[in-house]
């Protein structure tokens, strides 16, 4: 049986005490290495002995990380007629998960499916047997998974989550002693971030949380930006401008809080800037939607940050929230989303770019209707500007709302909001932000055009209630636009269905326009695939990928479906070339 285990790292637990004891694992480094920090050589990710397996799954299985271990994670019994096998687990671990996951084809993984029993206890370690009946599956594979909880979550949860203020924030937290201690002791001093944003040929900008109120500064070579002090009235957050970037090259830079290097960050932080227009390069674009914040599923972020992506699009659903009049409730889900080690990975490296659908805007399938007299409406966005790093968008005080639009080298992406105006078989968009498509998008001189939505373009939207198709009006007035001023190279991204599907549009605009839909980054639950798409894949987590090459004299763009394990199932050199996508003559 193939050794396989995966990994998602947290930082502690909670104490209970106005001076937080040590944690089970804290008091596990401070018998093998001397010290409680995780950091150096007692890291969760450290591997001192050099044996395959890192401190945190040590730890797990009760094994010395400072011998090298050659003993099987899991042992099978190769005389059982079911698939059976023993593994350890070690007795003092009260503070993580210990999970068995299987999976057919070793991309989509779930929670096995069979029974545990205990065989011995020693006081030290478990010996445990897992056993699952065969049925009708006659080949799976089997991986151990753990999982230690955010250290900081149950503060959260309680403190703002659970509190009666619906606009309760980290400063509830302010003076809240154990809450303090934990980040003193674990020297904790941002919250979130870096998050990369705003991205241009010579820019970028940096947004953070702090854990308190502080000085952050940002260092790229030898020049520092800011610095930029955080405080209770932004929720700790706030962003650095860099200036003077080279075009399309990777940058270094670290992030500094009250003069000490951020903490817990990854070790190196890089990104890339995009291409000049015009400039004869290859880059690629990632995006995604339905990104309910599960533990067990948060390593995507990482096989995303693989990929190499200048810019990842977060089409809608990227929490689910669903509860529009309580400010607090919806921060501590971007606490506990932001705080994730593998989720910082992806976004220190990658330029956000983000819209909102039903589950973060508000409840499920909700409209916002028109204007903006209802306060919650206001009062959510605020909250969603706070915590995304977008460009600046342009409806401001009069008309607001998340739609924007920006650059990468020759793609143009036009980002839109189909909550906060909607009103349900009247508008998609409210006439404000309908005449900004409009008119940004007859203004483009972009090779290509990207239309961007958090619900399905198609009129085959399932029921069509919750989308496009159920405000045809609107939709085909954009459409109208494209194919009377033939405008060329436009194409459609959307979120919402739980799937990875391509449609073809039924309207003439000159050329084949095109649906590209993904939206099952994180979670269990998939849609079922629909018959009208011209292909669907619905299996496990994936995201989309959208590789751009322009080094051809005929640029084109790739759309990829990648799994939670960085396959690609399903993938099309897209003939979309600008041959394929100008109207005909």
């Amino acid at each position: 049986m193939k050794r396989l285990f995966t990994l998602i790292i947290f930082i502690g637990t909670l104490g209970a005490q106005q001076t937080a004891p040590p944690t089970p694992i804290e008091s596990w480094r401070q018998t093998h290495f001397g010290t409680l920090e995780n950091s150096r050589r007692s890291a969760d990710t450290a591997d001192p002995d050099q044996d395959g397996l890192d401190n945190l799954l040590e730890y797990a299985i009760g094994s010395d990380p400072n011998q090298a271990n050659d003993q099987a994670l899991l042992t099978p019994d190769p005389k059982s007629p079911s698939f059976s096998f023993t593994f350890q687990k070690a007795s003092s671990a009260t503070d993580i998960n210990f999970m068995i996951q299987e999976s057919s084809d070793l991309e989509s993984w779930t929670p096995a499916l069979g029974n545990q029993t205990l065989l011995l206890n020693n006081g030290r370690t478990q010996r445990l047997q897992f056993s699952r009946p065969t049925g009708s599956d006659h080949r799976l594979y089997f991986r151990t998974k753990v999982i230690r909880p955010l250290i900081l979550e149950p503060f959260w949860m309680e403190e703002i989550y659970g509190s009666s203020d619906t606009t309760a924030s980290l400063e509830t937290l302010a003076s809240h002693p154990t809450y303090q201690d934990i980040l003193t002791r674990q020297k904790i001093t941002l919250l979130g971030g870096p998050t990369l944003g705003q991205l241009t040929p010579t820019t970028a900008t940096v947004w953070f949380r702090t854990a308190r109120p502080a000085s952050v500064t940002i260092s790229v070579g030898n020049k520092t930006f800011g610095p930029i002090l955080t405080s209770f009235e932004t929720d700790l957050t706030g962003t650095i401008s860099l200036t003077g970037l080279r075009p399309f090259a990777q940058h270094q830079y670290q992030i500094f809080v009250d003069g000490q290097i951020a903490s817990p960050l990854p070790s190196e932080l890089t990104f890339t800037t995009p291409p000049p227009a015009g400039a004869r390069q290859k880059f690629s674009v990632a995006f995604g939607a339905c990104s309910r914040f599960v533990p067990e599923l948060e390593g995507i972020w990482e096989v995303i940050a693989q990929q190499n992506p200048l810019a990842y699009l977060t089409l809608g659903d990227n929490l689910y929230i669903d509860r529009p009049e309580h400010q607090n409730i919806q921060r501590v889900h971007y606490y506990r989303r932001q705080f994730h080690p593998s989720y910082r990975v992806m976004t220190a490296s990658t330029g956000i770019y983000s819209i909102w659908d039903d589950h973060d805007f508000g409840n499920n399938d909700q409209a916002g209707g028109a204007g903006i007299l209802q306060t919650w409406k206001l009062h959510n966005f605020n909250v969603f500007a706070e915590n995304w790093n977008n460009p600046s968008y342009p409806g401001g005080g009069a008309y607001p709302g998340c739609f924007y639009d920006f650059t990468l080298g020759d793609v143009h992406f036009i980002m839109t909001d189909g909550r906060f105006y909607r009103e349900k078989g009247q508008t998609m968009l409210g006439p404000e932000q309908q005449n900004w498509v409009l008119q940004t998008l007859a203004s483009s001189k972009s090779k290509f055009k990207v239309l961007c939505s958090g619900t399905l373009w198609t009129e085959h939207a399932d029921n069509g209630l919750d989308s496009w198709a159920g405000h045809r009006q609107d939709r085909d007035e954009i459409f109208a636009l494209i194919r009377d001023a033939k405008i060329p190279g436009v194409f459609l991204l959307s979120g919402d269905r739980h799937r990875h599907e391509m449609f073809q549009i039924n309207f003439d605009v000159g050329y084949p326009l095109y649906e590209f839909e993904t939206a099952k980054v994180t979670g269990y639950h998939s849609h079922p695939s629909n018959p009208f798409a011209l292909f669907s894949y619905t299996k496990g987590n994936f995201f989309g990928m959208l590789d751009f090459d322009f080094s051809v004299q005929d640029p084109t763009v790739t759309y990829r479906c990648v799994t939670e394990s960085g396959k690609s199932p399903q993938h099309l050199t897209f003939q979309t070339s600008l041959a394929k996508l100008t109207p005909s003559r």
